[in-house]
């Protein structure tokens, strides 16, 4: 026994000694790449975190410059909004007075306004071109300025008035001559707007490079506020050599004869114009110090004539290499004692485990008969070939039987279930097994699938606990069990991965033996039933279609009748009509008597009136017998901007009165693209879908009390390849990512109880999509309206 323990011990410890060489040496090899590498990675990280911090400067920079001319336009007209509903707010509140005193009251109001750091009036012209307020001028009030001329030749003042008159307002662009600067090409913008109680234009107007000025003061004072590491900061500086942020600031120093760093901002001016990239130089050294070595990193800004830089110090940099290659060293050496005290603590640990299997093993002879028991419960079988001895070898005889029938059984029963496992898990139902308290011992793919919880995570968990799902229905399952009888639920609805899903449920409890518990069964019918009601809303658009028709065409009678005598009677009372003069004669009058009176009391007006409404009301009828039309017509090639237009009449004419809104209120802009072809497509489903699109958007804006301008809805129409692409926008309140991810499932609706049934969006993606095989789909943001976008293929063919 002692010579094996020998035997054990020596090449385990020998081979503990050399693993421990093998791998103290690997430490000490790995200290010594990693603190080579250690100067150029460090190098590298303050490079690129210096790099980054420039590129964001000149992102910023960039992107300010690019707002400077939208700034300016959003202020002026916001200004201009002003002085029009001061002067509007005037009119009204003296509306009895002499106009002449009404335009002093005007003028004295919006005289001593200022804005924009002193620089920004209000002026107003008449629309003959004379002055009635210029602040900066007060002479000129009363004068006419028709003559005033740009530096480009253009009479300014009646380009404004021009503009006031066919437009109302807008904005205007000149260059001009600025006080104190030289040249007389400066840009500026006006913004003026007609008000017509005193046929003014009112205005004003602020030079670009000012606006410009401005916004480099304020980009200056972000980053100045820039800090990073220790005492990382931005410079930025002109291309002629002024220093604007940084050190030198208000300085040029490349017109500075004794500045040290002249070479330098050269340098990085060039590397700047070039695209940008580091410079490395040395500060001069302070009182008895040395240079200090720097790198900097320079890009040019495209906007202005600018470039920004940040750099870091040399020596900061070293010192840190210095202490990040002291903190390896330590971890190596820490991990050099810990790979010691892991060798003493495993040679210990060899030499605890060879004292116990020596002992064990000169006691396992005394238990052979009980190791061989043992070897047949674990499915080992014995070699009776290497057995020597008659009592060994009929106890293994015994032990090898017993375990061939029990691998015989295992082998039987694993079959089984295997198969019974795959059975279920190949069902498209989720399949759950409980137990009488309600803990799960069966959990099938497809229930995994529905509730991303795995087999193992759900064994063993109460029902409600592993599918919160089900939590509401534990007391049918245990009702089910307590009364053995089958159970069943249709169409209940849960919620999963935020849709809603609808699902047959059915509970079968397990009746006899001596097992006690039950078996649940879900099935899936989202789409079944989701079917079942685009056809009920498919029947019901065809109904009440149907009937449209139907009412349309007994409304024609009577229209065409009223149309047809009015426009007898202003031909036989107007016209020149022999039947007409010999009657008026017969009664005693003339008919220049008749068509006197008629005209001073209005009455052919009236019936021009009358017959032109008729006509309206024909237009309109006319839209819905062709909106109403056959449902089954088929794909023919159809004039998509005659279609929009139908579908536009038969939509202005709905109002509702419970939600208050009038579609007639709403601005319709029409954008088609003149050269689209026809469009293949059922008309009437497809006008179908454009009303409905439509009443949404009127709907959205009815409800939405914040827009910008007033209520509008943009139709577009253009060719995007192979697709015929119609756009319907509005100006409206906008979604949400959630509501915009939902906006096409049934029964979703963002509107109150009774006010909406979820399904019109639906119904149209199912027309576009299933019956079209188009595409559709809806773009938008909170605050920023709606888009619905509709792809219909131009090679469709009928079905």
């Amino acid at each position: 026994m002692r010579v094996l323990q020998v035997g054990f011990l020596l090449p385990t410890i020998a081979g503990m000694i050399i693993l421990g060489y093998i791998w103290i040496s690997h430490q000490y090899d790995l200290f010594a790449r990693e603190s080579m590498d250690l100067a150029s990675r460090m190098e590298a990280m303050q490079k690129q975190r210096v790099k980054e911090e420039v590129q964001n400067a000149v992102e910023f920079v960039d992107y300010m410059t690019s707002q400077t001319e939208g700034r300016l336009k959003t202020s002026i007209k916001s200004r201009t909004y002003e002085a029009y509903a001061i002067a509007s707010h005037i009119y009204s509140q003296n509306d009895d007075k002499p106009k002449e005193k009404l335009a002093d009251l005007i003028r004295d109001a919006l005289r001593p306004i200022r804005f924009n750091y002193g620089r920004g009036y209000y002026f107003a012209f008449d629309m003959g071109s004379v002055s009635q307020l210029l602040p900066i001028s007060p002479e000129l009030e009363g004068a006419y300025m028709g003559e005033m001329l740009s530096s480009k030749g253009r009479y300014i003042i009646r380009d404004m008035v021009d503009l006031a008159r066919t437009h109302g307002e807008g904005f205007y662009e000149y260059t001009y001559s600025k006080p104190g600067y030289p040249g007389t090409d400066h840009r500026k913008i006006a913004y003026l707007k007609y008000f017509a109680p005193m046929d003014w234009y009112i205005g004003t107007g602020e030079y670009l490079d000012d606006v410009e000025q401005d916004i480099q003061s304020e980009v200056l004072k972000r980053l100045e506020q820039v800090r990073f590491g220790e005492d990382g900061y931005i410079f930025a500086s002109t291309y002629n050599g002024l220093s604007l942020l940084g050190p030198g600031k208000g300085t040029n120093i490349l017109e500075s004869e004794d500045h040290w760093g002249r070479e330098i901002v050269a340098e990085m001016i060039d590397t700047a114009r070039s695209g940008g990239g580091f410079v490395t130089y040395n500060l001069p050294a302070g009182s008895g110090g040395k240079p200090v070595g720097k790198i900097s990193y320079v890009q040019g800004a495209s906007g202005w004539d600018w470039y920004v830089g940040a750099g870091m110090d040399v020596p900061d940099m070293e010192e840190e290499t210095k202490a990040q290659t002291l903190v390896l060293r330590n971890v190596t050496n820490a991990n050099v004692l810990s790979i010691l005290c892991v060798l003493v603590l495993a040679s210990l640990a060899v030499l605890l485990v060879a004292y116990l299997v020596g002992n064990r093993i000169k006691t396992s002879f005394s238990v052979f008969e009980g190791f061989f028991a043992e070897a047949a419960h674990k499915g080992g079988v014995i070699d009776l070939n290497k057995l020597h001895f008659k009592d060994f070898t009929n106890l293994a005889a015994s032990a090898n039987e017993m375990i061939l029938k029990k691998r015989q059984a295992e082998n039987e029963a694993r079959i089984a279930r295997v198969y019974l496992q795959d059975m279920i898990n190949s069902m498209p139902s989720v399949i759950i097994g409980t137990d009488k308290d309600g803990r799960v011992h069966l959990w099938n793919s497809k229930a995994e699938q529905v509730t991303g919880v795995s087999s193992a995570n759900a064994m063993g968990k109460l029902l409600d606990k592993a599918f919160h799902n089900l939590t509401g229905y534990m007391d049918y399952i245990t009702s089910a069990m307590q009364g053995k009888q089958v159970r069943k639920e249709e169409k209940i609805t849960m919620v999963l991965n935020g849709r809603v899903h609808f699902w047959d449920l059915t509970i079968y409890p397990l009746a006899g033996g001596e097992v006690e518990g039950a078996v649940v069964r879900m099935d899936d019918v989202t789409d079944r039933v989701r079917w079942e009601e685009v056809m009920i809303q498919t029947e019901k658009m065809v109904s009440l279609g149907g009937l449209a028709a139907g009412m349309a065409h007994e409304i024609n009678n009577p229209l065409a009748v009223m149309m047809q005598n009015s426009e007898v009677i202003i031909h036989r009372t107007t016209g020149d009509n022999p039947a007409s003069e010999k009657a008026a004669m017969e009664c005693g009058i003339s008919m220049d008597g008749i068509r006197a009176f008629m005209e001073i009391r209005g009455i052919v007006r009236m019936l021009e009136a009358l017959r032109d409404a008729g006509s309206r009301i024909a237009g309109v009828v006319n839209n819905m017998l062709d909106f109403a039309g056959n449902r089954h017509g088929g794909f023919l090639s159809q004039n998509i901007p005659v279609l929009l237009d139908k579908t536009i009449d038969l939509a202005s004419s709905d109002y509702n009165l419970h939600q208050k809104y009038d579609f007639k209120s709403i601005s319709i802009v029409r954008e088609y693209d003149p050269a689209m072809p026809g469009v293949p497509c059922d008309p009437s489903r497809f006008q179908q879908v454009i009303f409905s699109l439509l009443q949404n958007a009127a709907q959205a804006l009815a409800s939405y009390g914040e827009s910008d301008g007033a209520p509008s809805i943009t139709i577009r129409t253009a060719l995007h390849g192979a697709m015929a692409r119609i756009e319907i926008c509005d100006n409206g309140p906008g979604m949400d990512e959630a509501t915009r991810k939902r906006a096409f499932e049934p029964f979703f609706t963002t509107k109150g109880v009774g006010k909406g049934t979820g399904l019109g969006l639906s119904v149209s993606y199912f027309i576009i999509t299933e019956f079209h095989k188009g595409r559709m789909r809806v773009e938008s943001e909170p605050g920023k309206g709606a888009c619905f976008v509709v792809d219909l293929p131009m090679d469709r063919r009928p079905q």
